[in-house]
């Protein structure tokens, strides 16, 4: 029989209105919901009160959401509060100090769960083989098993994907040029609430959303991270002064979404 657990620690880089903080705070609402004691600690403060009110809101199982600075300060944090698992997102000084604490004689060991929460080039980046060796597992929310594979250096069976699962363009680390992200939260979150999305057609949104049917589509070339044409910043503003001129156009994509 598996043991309960009694402690989880998540570690991130920063809090931020990013995919990576909103993957988070679920899982700490799902392991504090079952009266799992929670730390939440991240490396920056900068926004950290973007989201740390919401993290202490989930209830009194969340113990501590923290700035805790560089892999040695968080190397005693693990010290002394011994989580059973520790959830990384993204945080190279996490693998320091886990690392660290693996040459330490007498000190238990805890689960290292490491999930991969972009389809981003970057998202794979190993930290000089550092992320690898730290996480006994990686969990993936997007569709890139092959490449996280490739890029770790990993076993398949170390590799779990969440459900559902995103699907992603992603078809080598190496390969940046489809850099945004797949359907970005923003949207998601704007739709659902009835607010007709005005977007452009990066990443995976064109084959999510139609134009004219499910939003505001406008084709943006090339597809990369650099900033729109004045082009595509006209087609935009002539998109979102349509939908103020036109409630019937604004109420019928608020609806589809």
């Amino acid at each position: 029989m598996t043991p309960p657990l009694r402690r989880v620690a998540f570690v991130a880089s920063k809090l931020a209105f990013g995919g990576a903080e909103r993957v988070l705070v679920e899982q700490v609402r799902a392991v504090a919901t079952a009266d799992v004691p929670v730390d939440v600690w991240v490396a920056k403060d900068d926004q950290f009160e973007q989201l740390a009110p919401a993290l202490r809101a989930v209830g009194p199982a969340v113990r501590e959401v923290a700035v805790v600075r560089g892999a040695t300060g968080l190397a005693w944090r693990l010290l002394r509060r011994r989580p059973d698992v520790v959830v990384a997102y993204h945080a190279p000084r996490a693998y320091r100090a886990l690392l660290r604490l693996r040459r330490v004689p007498f000190v238990p060991r805890p689960v290292v769960v490491e999930t991969v929460h972009e389809r981003y080039a970057w998202a794979l980046e190993p930290f000089g083989g550092t992320r690898p060796r730290a996480a006994d597992a990686c969990l993936l929310t997007h569709d890139v098993r092959a490449a996280v594979g490739r890029a770790f250096g990993v076993d398949d069976a170390r590799l779990f994907e969440a459900r559902p699962l995103f699907p992603s363009s992603l078809l080598d680390p190496d390969d940046a040029a489809r850099a945004e992200g797949l359907l970005p939260l923003m949207l998601v979150e704007g739709m659902s609430a009835g607010v007709p999305a005005v977007t452009t057609d990066v990443g995976g949104i064109p084959s999510c959303l139609r134009d004219g049917l499910d939003a505001e589509v406008i084709a943006k070339v090339p597809d990369d991270e650099r900033d729109p044409t004045p082009e595509v910043v006209a087609a935009l503003t002539d998109r979102v002064r349509r939908l103020v001129d036109d409630p019937a156009r604004r109420a019928a994509l608020g609806a589809a979404g």
